[in-house]
């Protein structure tokens, strides 16, 4: 018992300093309306990356194709609701980003398309993935004041 309570207490001490860590990444301040848009279409790039994953998995390259379309840069430039303050508010980088995103389901989609082989979509599914670890590793959203 005594054990289970040091480790307890180790496992809270621990968390604790995680918390206390500081964050580094560059701090982007966007309003409300304009937070709730990324990460909207942040979480629009999850479903798809899920749906194109789980489509993979049972070769299923129309379905594939399909919701990588979806979030692609074809049918989407420039995204629904995008706010017009938000372009003004992009660095370089982020907009690179966003666009390589954008243009990776596009190629994803073309991939499935053509029938090339899985490993293909993979791959290109990871070049995505570098770019949202890349983002969300630089950057950090807060509220404006």
């Amino acid at each position: 018992m005594k054990h289970v309570f040091l480790m307890i207490c180790l496992m809270l001490a621990l968390s604790i300093q995680v918390q206390a860590a500081e964050d580094n990444r560059e701090a982007v301040s966007r309003t409300p309306a304009e937070k709730a848009f990324i990460l909207g279409e942040m979480r629009k790039f999850l479903e798809a990356l899920q749906s194109i994953n789980d489509s993979l998995s049972r070769h299923d390259l129309a379905s594939v194709s399909e919701a990588a379309e979806a979030r692609g840069r074809t049918r989407n430039s420039p995204p629904p609701g995008m706010l017009p303050s938000l372009k003004a508010k992009e660095t370089d980088t982020w907009r690179q980003w966003a666009q390589n995103v954008r243009i990776g389901f596009d190629t994803i989609a073309a991939s499935a398309k053509s029938g090339e082989p899985i490993e293909r979509q993979l791959a290109l599914t990871r070049d995505i993935l570098q770019s949202c670890t890349a983002c969300h590793a630089t950057y950090r959203i807060e509220l404006e004041p």
